[in-house]
């Protein structure tokens, strides 16, 4: 099992019975009309997932 996995089991087993965790990746903030800042996924996503895609949802 990887790190990241670990991670969300850890996670989803101190959570209360019947509780959600829902978590977006973020989205690109633009700079200028035609260029958008370099993308950062959310620190907790990504910690849990090792996504950095655009617009991801982890619940």
């Amino acid at each position: 099992m990887s790190d990241f996995e670990n991670r969300r089991d850890r996670l989803f087993a101190s959570m209360k019975e019947n509780s959600a965790l829902i978590l977006f990746s973020g989205v690109e903030k633009i700079c200028s009309e035609d260029e958008a800042y370099p993308f950062k996924s959310n620190r907790n996503f990504f910690y849990l997932t090792l996504n950095k895609t655009i617009a991801q949802l982890l619940w």
